[in-house]
């Protein structure tokens, strides 16, 4: 009869949000949240050492998808401001408010009504996670509800690569 492993979560050196447990194949990521049950969308959440954390699937996010393949860039830091270009349902964005923490903010632009309205659920529980209704293509239409910001997370899509919107 196998014996099952403990769940071993370990802080990692790049984040002190971000969290690591071994898998059979490759360590998975998790991130220790802000916001509160139930989980979104299915997600997988425990507990790390007396704290909660959420999976952070590099299925369900191009940013856990980028850490999973060793991506060695800057993450967002605790008490920075974010702006989230293309929030959508706001699954990604709501990590990013996880990793800015309480003192940070993540201003969520989505310009599509059905996905906003999603994205306005998950920052009901995420009070870091400001959602705005807007092109993110047209900075001027949103530039009163954002102040200077520490970075930019971009995941709009394009009609047409190359060209400003009309």
């Amino acid at each position: 009869v196998p014996v099952p492993r403990p769940t071993l979560f370990r802080p990692t050196d790049r984040h002190p949000f971000l969290w690591s447990r071994p898998e059979e194949r490759y360590p998975t990521y998790w991130i220790e949240t802000l916001g509160s049950l139930p989980p979104t969308h299915g997600e997988r959440w425990s507990a790390a050492r007396g704290r909660t954390v959420r999976h952070f699937d590099p299925y369900r996010s191009k940013l856990a998808a980028a850490l999973a393949r060793g991506w060695e860039g800057d993450l967002p830091a605790a008490g920075e401001r974010w702006l989230y270009l293309g929030a959508a349902s706001g699954t990604t964005a709501s990590f990013v408010a996880d990793l800015v923490g309480s003192n940070g903010r993540v201003y969520a632009i989505e310009k599509s009504l059905r996905p906003f309205g999603r994205l306005i659920s998950v920052a009901e529980r995420w009070p870091n996670l400001l959602p705005i209704l807007a092109d993110a293509r047209r900075p001027r239409d949103y530039v009163d509800w954002v102040p200077n910001v520490s970075g930019i997370y971009v995941d709009i899509s394009h009609a047409r690569p190359g060209r400003n919107p009309p």
